[in-house]
């Protein structure tokens, strides 16, 4: 098939439209962003190689993101047949509208000569499991390219898994059964290391456990490694197994990689554990790597499609703590789930296995397992109210993050302290829109202080841009309903900060949105403080989100970013004087009391009216704290 070039911010499919063909990437980049609110919000960028609505394609469902070009882009198209072949499932066909469909029964993931998920994600499938399912026999190594034309390849990388000796009398015998029960499965290469991983007793865990962590990393990236499988097998039916990847970054949002994950498996597998480890291995990985993403979402949601009773359910026989902590393991996949597909019902699967698990965990038995579990629970809750728009989530949040935070210091787990504030004041200063209360506005900046406490602009940049400019936008809102100019000259001073910080070559919309942020805070800043300087900055700012805008095609923003330069060229007209007196820390007189209060403005995540009646407290003294924290 012909090869296709689109221009930067042309749009390949749209959101929320059933495609008809699928793209695979040959040079350049797409761009997808989803509407979430009144914003067209990025969601991911995918480079060469990586396939463009093939999922869709084959599921005939609506796109859920728009994908547009950034820059110029080459992309080869893909018929529904092609991208059943890659993605390794067939298409669904349409019903006959006269006879309605028959829903074939689901075949129970323990039996193992049935199974459709083994078959379909097993590289050596004998005859037997290809009458079961013909998918098998196209999703054998290399048969995609007999079958395709030759520059059509495989786009697909396999996993590489370490497997360390497990500790334990059956350990030898449980490592050599892991090793060769990963290798039958598509996309995956097993091979067993010599080292052995443990940690001894007593001692501060914590700490052990961050050091091995960091020993474990540098040892997958000098050996080619993706993820390291460690663990127990305290007796010849049972293992512990936790897992090390390579690459996990300090803030992970459901993290399944650094070693706390601990999952309880029966020895031999059955086909229900392979699932669930196969399943645990891809959600723990993280590469930026095209073809290692592409096998992840591919094969998971093989096992999501035809093992989720696998997935859900662990086996008889396990202690209390036991079933507990798989329980959590079993969670961690689902939630890590929502990163490529994004539904809120894996969210609400993973809520009910954690409720499971907190039916044994306990703060003064257990505390730190049962602390982490509210931390999921309340990023998962947090997701849920986000694509749901389910306020009632949004405020269960709140229980479960105050929960962690009774556990979770700075000192203990420094980085999941630091989530557990920025989700803490998101959700305080979301819930104040509805509420009214002035002191839920200055709990959420204080919460996000605190995360900023931690958070550092060079070594986690995302995460210290996002809690900045939440702080901005706590502090603008503060500072427009209070009339004060030194509270919203340091939301300017946030704003700014974010766009030193965002990436404007390879996430060109979020550098906008944060631009129109900053032109945001100068407005308010310039109409409350009588500066017409900040007001011309306001202008500069609004126009460089505008021409980004339009540049990639996202003319809905580009009209509200058109509205606010309005808002600015009027009240430049209007004002005859310059500048506010010099050192003065309070409002001129010459701001304009004849204008309507200023109109409200989008921020990154949702336009909502501000709330009225706040309170007059001068947030001042954290003045010198702000200095520092935006170095």
């Amino acid at each position: 098939m012909a090869t296709q070039e689109y221009k930067a911010g042309e749009i390949l499919l749209a959101e929320g439209v059933v495609p008809e063909r699928a793209f695979r990437i040959l040079s350049g980049s797409v761009e997808l962003t989803r509407l979430i609110g009144d914003a067209q919000t990025p969601t991911n960028v995918l480079d060469r190689g990586a396939l463009v609505g093939a999922d869709e394609l084959v599921d005939g469902q609506p796109m859920a993101d728009t994908a547009q070009a950034l820059g110029n882009l080459s992309v080869e198209p893909i018929t529904i047949e092609q991208a059943g072949q890659m993605l390794g499932r067939q298409a669904k066909k349409k019903a006959k509208p006269d006879i309605p469909p028959r829903a074939e029964p689901l075949k129970k993931a323990s039996t193992t000569s049935e199974s459709r998920a083994l078959v379909a994600l097993s590289s050596s499938a004998e005859t037997d499991y290809a009458q079961v399912d013909t998918a098998s026999t196209i999703l054998k190594p290399g048969l995609l390219r007999r079958l395709l034309k030759p520059e059509f390849a495989d786009l697909h990388d396999r996993l590489d898994i370490r497997v360390a000796p497990l500790e334990g009398p059956g350990g030898e015998q449980a490592s050599a059964h892991l090793v060769s029960e990963l290798n039958k499965r598509r996309g995956l290469r097993a091979r067993q290391m010599n080292a052995k991983v443990s940690i001894g007793a007593g001692g501060d865990p914590v700490g052990a456990m961050a050091d091995l962590h960091a020993a474990a990393a540098r040892w997958l990236v000098d050996n080619d490694g993706d993820v390291l499988l460690w663990g127990d097998a305290p007796t010849e039916e049972r293992m512990y197994i936790r897992f090390f990847v390579r690459g996990i970054k300090p803030v992970d949002s459901f993290r399944i990689g650094d070693g706390w994950t601990l999952m309880v498996l029966p020895n031999p597998l059955d086909a229900g554990a392979a699932h669930r480890l196969h399943a645990a291995v891809l959600a723990a990985l993280r590469t930026k790597m095209a073809g290692k993403l592409l096998t992840v979402k591919r094969d998971l949601q093989v096992l999501f499609e035809d093992a989720p009773d696998a997935l859900s359910q662990g086996f008889d026989g396990m202690q209390p703590l036991e079933r507990a902590e798989d329980a959590m393991a079993r969670a961690r996949i689902f939630a890590n789930a929502t990163r490529l597909k994004r539904r809120a019902e894996d969210a609400r699967t993973a809520i009910n296995l954690i409720d499971t698990a907190l039916n044994t965990f306990s703060r003064k038995e257990t505390p730190i397992e049962w602390a982490m579990a509210h931390r999921d629970r309340a990023l998962l809750s947090q997701f849920v109210a986000e694509r749901a728009n389910d306020t009632d989530s949004l405020r269960a949040s709140l229980g479960d993050l105050e929960a962690a935070l009774t556990v979770i210091g700075p000192d203990l787990f420094p980085f999941d302290w630091a989530t557990l504030n920025d989700r803490l004041g998101l959700a305080l200063y979301r819930l104040d829109f509805e509420s009214g209360d002035a002191e839920t506005l200055e709990r959420a900046l204080r919460a996000f202080q605190d995360a900023l406490t931690v958070y550092d602009k060079r070594q986690t940049p995302a995460e210290w841009a996002e809690a900045m400019a939440h702080f901005g936008q706590v502090a603008l809102v503060i500072g427009r309903e209070n009339r004060n100019p030194r509270t919203l000259l340091r939301a300017v001073e946030a704003c700014n900060a974010v766009v030193s910080v965002r990436d404007r070559k390879n996430m060109p919309l979020h550098w906008a949105s944060a631009q129109n942020n900053l032109g945001s805070a100068l407005f308010l800043y310039g109409r409350v403080a009588g500066d017409r300087e900040a007001l011309a900055g306001a202008r500069d700012a609004f126009n460089t989100a505008y021409a980004i805008y339009m540049e990639k095609g996202a003319e809905r923003l580009a009209g509200v970013t058109s509205k606010n330069l309005a808002h600015v060229e009027k009240a430049l007209k209007r004002r005859q004087t310059a500048a506010r007196p010099a050192g003065s820390g309070r409002a001129s007189q010459n701001w304009d009391t004849e204008a309507n209060d200023p109109p409200p403005l989008p921020w990154e995540f949702e336009v909502r009216d501000a709330p009225k009646q706040r309170s007059t407290a001068d947030e001042d003294d954290d003045d010198v704290w702000l200095d520092e924290h935006l170095r």
